[in-house]
């Protein structure tokens, strides 16, 4: 099993959620959400390992690429999220946007493939 990070995912929707910004040190989970009717590509965040207590979503354009390893089952097990920074204003009408790293365990034989899907994104495995 190798672990993987990708660097400088961004999460939005935290303030329809409860919250202006997730905490950051604190660590949160991701699930692909294929049945989400505005977004089949949807990631939701959550902040508990069960994954009930909604916190946001990643932003659509990572979201389309994350989602990608999880419908190829490219990730064993949970999908970390970590927040690296305070959230910012990322448009006029628009709420906050939040940087952040997602983390996950995947077969050593998957490494290339998540490099093919994820070329655009800094990525660390070890």
């Amino acid at each position: 099993m190798k672990k993987v990070a990708v660097i400088g995912v961004h999460v939005v929707g935290m303030h329809h959620w409860g919250g202006r910004e997730l905490r950051v040190g604190e660590i949160y989970f991701a699930r692909n959400e294929p049945l989400n009717p505005k977004d089949k590509n949807a990631v939701a965040v959550y902040s508990d390992t069960e994954c009930i207590i909604k916190r946001g979503y990643l932003c659509r354009e990572d979201a389309l690429i994350i989602s990608k390893l999880f419908e190829e089952n490219l990730i064993c097990g949970n999908c970390f999220l970590k927040p690296k920074g305070v959230a910012e204003k990322f448009k006029k009408h628009r709420g906050p946007l939040q940087r952040c790293n997602v983390g996950f365990f995947s077969a050593e034989e998957n490494i290339n493939r998540i490099g093919e899907i994820l070329h655009k994104y800094e990525m660390k495995v070890w």
